[in-house]
């Protein structure tokens, strides 16, 4: 079985590629289309669970700490694990069985990621990271932005799609 990427610089040049190509009008349409249905799926789910709407706390972010708290989720989650795992671990230019492997694979990688920081004790984990319906909701999430990200060869749409629904989050008092 061939490896993904032979060297470690040929996959920064495949996320450096994703980086810098800029989404058309139709990827940014379908973008919002998705966010929509992310929108509806977290609140179905957070209505239908009990569990989770419980580790929501009463009052979103105050107007004063909103700022900080949309750069933070722009930097760290949305760019950074897009990145890594739609940049890094989704290589560029791949097609056919490799390709959707991958995908695969980096999804998996995504969903993984979420327990995977509450177990290493990271400051910003939380335990509602190990429920079973975070867990649908990352994994609609990382499907999301995998698929916007096969749609236009960019992290761009993937990036505000994974910060749109971090905020949403936040909003609700996650």
């Amino acid at each position: 079985m061939r490896p993904l990427y032979r060297t470690a610089s040929r996959a920064l040049a495949s996320a450096k590629e994703r980086l810098t190509r800029w989404p058309g009008r139709r990827n940014w349409r379908e973008v919002l289309a998705l966010a929509v249905l992310f929108t509806i799926a977290a609140g179905l789910t957070a209505r239908l669970s009990p569990g989770l709407r419980a580790t929501l706390g009463d009052d979103p972010p105050a107007l004063p700490g909103l700022a900080g708290v949309m750069l933070a989720a722009f930097l760290i989650p949305a760019l950074g694990e897009e990145l890594v795992f739609r940049g890094l671990l989704q290589p560029a230019r791949l097609k056919g069985f490799r390709g959707h492997a991958a995908s695969s694979a980096s999804l998996a990688a995504f969903v993984a990621w979420h327990p995977v920081q509450v177990w290493l004790g990271l400051p910003h984990a939380q335990p509602v990271f190990l429920s079973p319906d975070f867990l649908w909701l990352a994994g609609l999430l990382g499907l999301f932005t995998t698929f916007s990200v096969h749609r236009s060869g960019s992290l761009w749409p993937a990036v505000l799609l994974h910060w749109f629904a971090v905020l949403l989050w936040k909003l609700a008092g996650g």
